[in-house]
């Protein structure tokens, strides 16, 4: 296969002919398609592949340099139709329910009605799956310790120097206020009673008031 890559193909039998095809799933294989390839072998194509079947489709030959034959295949594996793409147009060919397009060298005898069979095609869309379940799981990782580092938020001291480093929606009070919580939290936990559990509170609110009405203020950190 002198233009193709051997990697990404299955094998796929249309009446009497047999053909080695690169697949093209996602939207930028199908958009790409034989684009630019000047050499195609016989038994060499591509094969579109549609996860539901398409009321309409349309196809055509921008920048394909060699001539093709489109074949529109329906969801029970028989052609639809077959088309000659002229090398290089633009004018569109269309089709109704069709599930699969294979496009092949021009000339190649396919027609009307004949049985289409593929040989590895579930098993290449399940690791293709799989590859992009895989993708997924890891960029939303990495989307998640991004957001993790843009959250931390910095304790700096008058000089600028980083005293403390907390994660996001974490809050830091004051020494005189932070002793003033501890003192209230021990007596609650001592007396374990509701006005002691609410004393604690409303002054946890009301730091955090204070915190959020206080104007902002800004020490340049350390280089």
């Amino acid at each position: 296969m002198p233009e193709l890559s051997k990697k990404n193909f299955i094998e796929i039998e249309v009446g009497d002919n047999d053909y080695i095809c690169r697949v093209a799933y996602d939207d930028w294989e199908k958009a790409n398609g034989l684009m630019g390839v000047d050499d195609l072998g016989d038994n060499e194509g591509m094969i579109f592949v549609y996860d539901e079947p398409q009321e309409e489709i349309s196809f055509w030959m921008k920048d394909t340099p060699i001539d093709l034959d489109i074949v529109f295949i329906c969801p029970c594996f028989k052609v639809i139709s077959v088309h000659t793409g002229i090398a290089n147009t633009t004018d569109p060919i269309v089709e109704n329910n069709v599930q699969f397009v294979l496009e092949v060298k021009a000339n190649s005898g396919i027609k009307e009605g004949d049985e289409v069979e593929f040989d590895g095609l579930e098993e290449y869309l399940e690791k293709r799956l799989d590859r992009c379940d895989s993708f997924t799981e890891d960029k939303e990782y990495i989307e998640e310790e991004k957001d993790k580092i843009k959250t931390l938020l910095k304790v700096l001291d008058p000089d600028g120097e980083v005293q403390l480093t907390l994660k996001g929606n974490e809050r830091i009070f004051s020494r005189a206020n932070t002793k003033v919580l501890i003192r209230q939290a021990k007596k609650a936990d001592k007396l374990k009673t509701d006005s002691a559990y609410k004393r604690l509170g409303k002054s946890i609110f009301k730091y955090m008031r204070i915190q959020d009405e206080n104007g902002e203020e800004y020490v340049e950190p350390k280089k």
